[in-house]
Order: C-alpha cells, then sequence, then structure tokens
C-alpha cells in the first residue's frame, strides 16, 4: 500500500500549540503541541528532547548539537539547520520545508519511519532497518 501520510500541516492546524521560549529547551524533556517561531538557537547544546506534534518556523537552529533527539510529527518551516549535529536522532513523520540543511549529521540506524525534505513537496521516504 503506498499512500501518503496526513500533511503535517492538515494535523498542527486541528490542534491548539503552546507558543514556547527557546530557553524552554532543557535536555530529558518532552514537549508536545508546541509552536517555536524565529528564536536563535544557534549552537545550543542538549540531548534527549522528545517533540511531538511541534512547529518551528524561521528559527536557526545551526551548529546546534541535540544527541538522542526524537520527534513525532515535527515541521519545520523556513530554518536553519546547518551542521547540525543530531546524531541519534529517530524522527517519525517529520517534515523540512525550505530549511537549509546542509552538513547535518543525523546518523542513526532508526532514522524515520516517514521523513520529507522538501522545497516543493518532494518526499523521501525511510525504512527503519529490522
Amino acid at each position: 500500500m503506498n499512500t501518503d501520510p496526513t500533511s503535517l500541516v492538515d494535523i498542527l492546524f486541528h490542534i491548539k500549540l503552546t507558543v514556547i521560549k527557546s530557553e524552554c529547551f532543557n535536555s530529558n524533556d518532552s514537549y508536545s503541541a508546541i509552536t517555536l517561531d524565529g528564536a536563535n538557537l544557534k549552537e545550543s547544546r542538549t540531548s534527549n528532547i522528545f517533540l511531538e506534534q511541534a512547529l518551528i518556523t524561521v528559527t536557526d537552529l545551526s551548529k546546534t548539537k541535540w544527541i538522542g533527539l526524537e520527534t513525532i510529527e515535527l515541521l519545520c518551516r523556513y530554518c536553519n539547520i546547518a551542521n547540525a549535529d543530531w546524531s541519534g536522532a529517530r524522527m517519525t513523520h517529520t517534515e523540512f520545508y525550505n530549511t537549509r540543511l546542509t552538513g547535518c549529521d543525523f546518523s542513526s540506524k532508526n532514522f524515520a519511519t516517514y521523513c520529507s525534505i522538501a522545497e516543493k513537496l518532494i518526499y523521501l521516504y525511510f525504512i527503519n532497518p529490522s
């Protein structure tokens, strides 16, 4: 069965998102139904963050080191994630739209069940190895 997953824009449009401040990202914390807009998190360091149903827009995440990041239904739009180290990331139903990803390290054997890196809605599907 080759059906496209529901668009994250459609999912996030129907829930109430809480606006958070960038300094709220702490190691070993979970965040659900959040939005972050226009933040500068360049070179931030943290580990074991869990993001679920999150919208991040126009945010500088370049050179961040977020080890052990886990996302479910994360939408990044117009962000800069260049040269970030997100090794060990586990991403499910995650989309990067018009987001700079040059030099990123997403190394993980469990990268994503569905991930899209889109400029013009071009989808890439990654399979978790068994």
